[in-house]
């Protein structure tokens, strides 16, 4: 049940992605309750709450050799500028003390992310050439 009410949430916060070009299949969405649940099956999931509400959630992929992959983190835009994904930034990090590299994606157009993520440390090491 827990379940069907993220995948709910992720179908209507993700709804303004609409305006970042990406692929069909690449938009959250899109994506299947069945995709979702694989996904929570294989990956690191987390579900982000404040109190009994559903605020985000994210997905780590361990790679291995402590090395991890951010698959992607997100929160409500009503909770969005409050703080709240540096701090579950801060928390993933805490969480995998002995991680020796972090990578993860973003939309190529998607600036604020490419910000929010240089803030924290990240450095952009690859990138998708600009299509006319």
């Amino acid at each position: 049940m827990r379940h069907n009410s993220f995948w709910r949430f992720r179908k209507k916060h993700f709804g303004g992605l609409r305006e970042v070009p990406r692929s069909h299949d690449t938009n959250p969405v899109n994506e299947p309750f069945e995709r979702l649940l694989r996904k929570i099956e294989f990956f690191l999931h987390y579900t982000i709450w404040v109190e009994d509400e559903i605020i985000g959630g994210n997905d780590i992929r361990d790679l291995q050799d402590e090395r991890y992959r951010i698959i992607r983190i997100f929160i409500s835009i009503k909770y969005q500028n409050k703080g709240f994904g540096t701090r579950i930034m801060q928390l993933i990090e805490k969480e995998f003390p002995l991680a020796t590299e972090w990578s993860l994606d973003t939309p190529h157009l998607n600036k604020r992310n490419h910000h929010f993520y240089e803030k924290l440390g990240y450095m952009k090491v690859g990138g998708t050439p600009n299509f006319r």
